[in-house]
């Protein structure tokens, strides 16, 4: 039995747990092959920064993407949901 006094650990946060799930879902429409993901330090606004790639050689063609997650399921006519 350990004598060790309880420390409270941090707690999860639901919206970076919907961030992460986010990031790995949009993740999975690009071939490894081709594509290049990475996560930038952690800058408000920039979620992943993806390089093409050509036979294997890295382009240093890149692009920048924002991700938006929601809780709702509610979409708009057009496809798009508003927050």
């Amino acid at each position: 039995m350990s004598t060790r006094k309880s420390i409270p650990l941090p707690k999860s946060n639901p919206m970076d747990d919907m961030e992460t799930e986010s990031k790995r879902r949009f993740a999975t429409y690009f071939d490894i092959r081709r594509f290049e993901i990475r996560e930038p330090n952690k800058d408000k606004g920039n979620d992943l920064v993806i390089e093409l790639k050509e036979n294997g050689e890295y382009t240093n063609f890149q692009f920048v993407v924002q991700l938006k997650s929601t809780a709702s399921k509610h979409k708009a006519k057009d496809g798009s949901i508003s927050y």
